[in-house]
């Protein structure tokens, strides 16, 4: 399994902008600049992923990237762990 989720970018109408995840509802940032956004997300992401593990829970299989959606690669630290998670625990979304 690829841990690379699509994101929603939009702007929340006070400077920032708010990064969500569909897979994910429980995972959201945000940043002042796109760039910091999507930088933001990765984190956000990881911490979702890691979250899932900690407690016991299925992780979300990523979705097909929309138009307009940018994605979000899990780290390889974090994503290997994930897919050994998956196979040590028989948990899946």
């Amino acid at each position: 399994m690829e841990f690379i989720y699509p994101a929603t970018i939009k702007d929340d109408g006070d400077g920032n902008f708010l990064v969500t995840f569909m897979d994910i509802p429980f995972a959201a940032t945000e940043g002042r600049t796109i760039d910091e956004a999507l930088f933001e997300a990765q984190d956000c992401l990881e911490e979702a992923i890691t979250s899932c593990m900690d407690d016991g829970e299925a992780i979300p299989k990523p979705s097909k990237k929309i138009k307009g959606e940018h994605f979000i690669r899990l780290p390889a630290q974090t994503a290997a762990k994930a897919a050994l998670y998956i196979v040590r625990e028989n948990i899946t979304a």
